[in-house]
């Protein structure tokens, strides 16, 4: 598979460029630190398994591609790989959530 092409940068629009992390990259940690890790993703693929379509309450009919925690990882650590506290969406609805606040 090609790589994706390299995003630029948001405060400047050069791909690459020399400007410091924000102070909210600073502080969030790796995917790793943050609870995905091996673990997390073999969990993910057993889980979209399971669960191929989007688990949206709006209707979606359409293949999910994302796990939503639906209690953050971050407040339980102990449910981060638990199916019930795990939803299956597709790319715009987890969007959406996440623009939320991560809940409905």
């Amino acid at each position: 598979m090609p790589a994706r092409a390299p995003r630029p940068c948001g405060r400047c629009r050069r791909v690459q460029c020399t400007c410091p992390p924000s102070s909210r990259d600073e502080h969030r940690g790796t995917a790793a630190q943050r609870g995905y890790d091996a673990n997390w993703t073999r969990f993910r693929s057993w889980f979209l398994m399971r669960h191929p379509m989007c688990e949206s309450d709006r209707g979606c009919r359409r293949f999910a591609s994302e796990v939503h925690h639906i209690i953050k990882i971050s407040e339980q650590p102990a449910l981060r790989l638990v199916e019930g506290n795990c939803q299956a969406l597709c790319g715009l609805h987890h969007r959406q959530l996440r623009g939320n606040g991560g809940r409905g």
